[in-house]
This record gives C-alpha cells, sequence and structure tokens, in this order.
C-alpha cells in the first residue's frame, strides 16, 4: 500500500466517518501496532479512537503503561517524515511522549537517537528534522540519560555512517546538549570518540565543534586514551595556548 499523500496530511486531525469508511474490515486480530508499524495515520487513527476503544482493548491509551509501545515502534520502523507524523498524531491524543521505557530507561527521543546506529544514511540525513520536531512540539529534556548514564550525543558517538555525526552533533549542541555529562562507566560524549573511533575522527571533532575544546572535557577524553598514543598526543596539544588566527 503507498501511504507518502499521508505526507501532506495537516494537523490536528478531524475524525469524521468517512475517515474510517475502509478499516471497518479489518482483521479481528488487528489493532493500532500494526498500522504504526506500516505508517498507516488513518488506520492508526481509527484504532485509537473508534475501533479498540469499543472493543475496550485499551493497551494503547494514552495512560496506560503500554503507552510508550506506538511511539518507539514508529522511530524504531520508519522513515523520519512518517515518524514525525506518528509521533504528532500521537502527541494530539496526549500520549506521554517524555517517559521511560522500564527496560533500558530511554525516552521516544533517546530511542530515535539510538537507532542512529542501526538505520540507513537516509535516517541520519534527515534526523535533524526529528530533532527539530521534537523541540518544537514536545517538552523534554535534551541531556536525559538512559539506564546506562547515555545522552543523546554519546548514541551520535556510534552512528556508523560518519559523515552525518558532525551535522547532528552540532544540531544538538545548538539547543543545548551538555558534551561534559559522562556516562556510569565514566565516558563522555569525546572520551567515548577516543575510545571508539581512530584519530583522524577526533581530529575532525575537535576542529569544527568548539564544545569540545574545552579543557575539562579534553583532559577527561585523556583519560580514556593509550599512555603513548597517538590519539593522547594529539589531544594534549589542546591543552596548550593555541595560536590566535
Amino acid at each position: 500500500m503507498n501511504y507518502e499523500h499521508f505526507h501532506s496530511i495537516q494537523f490536528p486531525l478531524v475524525v469524521t466517518p468517512t475517515c474510517f469508511r475502509n478499516y471497518g474490515l479489518c482483521p479481528k486480530n488487528c489493532s493500532a501496532g500494526f498500522h504504526c508499524y506500516d505508517g498507516d495515520i488513518q488506520g492508526l487513527l481509527y484504532h485509537l479512537c473508534i475501533s479498540d476503544f469499543k472493543s475496550h482493548k485499551l493497551y494503547f491509551y494514552p495512560t496506560s503503561t503500554f503507552a510508550l509501545q506506538l511511539p518507539l515502534i514508529a522511530v524504531q520502523e520508519l522513515p523520519v517524515k512518517k515518524i514525525i507524523l506518528v509521533l504528532s498524531l500521537l502527541e494530539q491524543l496526549k500520549f506521554r511522549l517524555d517517559i521511560k521505557d522500564q527496560h533500558e530507561g530511554r525516552t521516544v527521543f533517546l530511542e530515535a537517537c539510538s537507532r542512529l546506529m542501526k538505520r540507513d544514511k537516509q535516517y541520519a540525513a534527515e534526523f535533524p528534522s526529528l530533532v527539530d520536531w521534537f523541540l518544537g512540539n514536545t517538552k523534554f529534556n535534551i541531556n536525559e540519560r538512559d539506564n546506562e548514564g547515555w545522552t543523546s550525543l554519546h548514541f551520535i558517538m556510534e552512528l556508523k555512517h560518519e559523515e552525518f555525526i558532525i551535522p547532528i552533533l552540532k544540531k544538538l549542541l545548538q539547543h543545548g546538549a551538555d558534551p561534559s555529562i559522562e556516562d556510569y562507566n565514566g565516558f563522555n560524549p569525546l572520551g567515548y570518540a577516543v575510545y571508539r573511533h581512530e584519530l583522524r575522527f577526533i581530529q575532525c571533532l575537535i576542529e569544527n565543534i568548539p564544545e569540545f575544546q574545552h579543557g575539562d572535557i579534553i583532559k577527561r577524553a585523556i583519560s580514556k586514551a593509550g599512555v603513548f598514543s597517538a590519539k593522547r598526543h594529539y589531544l594534549r596539544t589542546w591543552l596548550q595556548p593555541q595560536p590566535k588566527a
């Protein structure tokens, strides 16, 4: 089924009988989750407002403990444009997007960040627009941490498509992300990059992102580098007075 026409949907949506003309024939085992998985906005709206409500299958009701499942399905499976459509609908229906899942302690935003490790280049390229949506439509803490102490900046360091890391980092830092926050193993984002990436990448990070040039952040990153490594030598040069341009 082609869902491209849903990209032009304007919010808020108005629920009318004609919206659901073709959804009365859904299989008995159908649920909001199936339509969310496909990015089917009208089918999702049908189940949330009529079908599941009438049959008392309130698993996805905004105040239930399962309310987080639908937005998590969206950020895990859909392209960014459809994620924004689904989250816009759920936000309109008063779903809480700032609560954390019980397993990993991640909000919808942190889960979206974690998906950068697994999703394709298109997801990474469009991710800044998803950050803009969260900033403009929800109340969330951009420095929130999961059960491992990871923030959005930590997850960005795991992005397999390195060419998108700098633009995403700049977007997050522009809106107040704190590069000095350490996870529960004592790694700040730069320290994790030192542990995880090659020297060329560390150079690219520091030389393009002024926030990573702060002395305390550099010192903590040095503690994660090998004693006689090229990374350690490079980092130490940033503790010396830099020549003025």
